[in-house]
């Protein structure tokens, strides 16, 4: 019996964005194309990739590439993971043309001041 372990969701559109906003952190959840899994990342983790620190709904269109943990692997903070597909390893986002020139229309009025 083959069993196959989904461990990375390859550049899917984003159908759906949510935010959750809890005691200390800001979430962002993520909703893709072909998926019924939401994908988490914290807000910080949005804004590293993307600029954004709010708004993220934004974002909806544009395409998102995700490596969970699998289980067993081994944290960053040393312990290890649990459970498959859970915990984001690393992810990408590829802008929709729509974010990339709200891009440049912020990068070009923020080099006129």
């Amino acid at each position: 019996m083959l069993i196959l372990i989904k461990t990375t969701i390859l550049m899917k559109t984003i159908t759906r964005v949510r935010t959750s906003v809890k005691e200390d952190r800001t979430l962002a959840i993520f909703n893709v194309e072909g998926s019924d899994d939401p994908i988490f990342l914290t807000s910080k983790q949005v804004n590293a990739a993307t600029g954004l620190d709010r708004n993220f709904s934004i974002l909806k269109g544009s395409k998102l590439d995700v490596t969970f943990y699998a289980e067993g692997d081994e944290l960053v903070g040393g312990g290890k993971c649990t459970k498959d597909n859970t915990i984001v390893k690393e992810f990408e986002f590829e802008l929709s043309d729509r974010m990339s020139n709200i891009a440049a229309a912020a990068s070009f009025g923020a080099s006129m001041f």
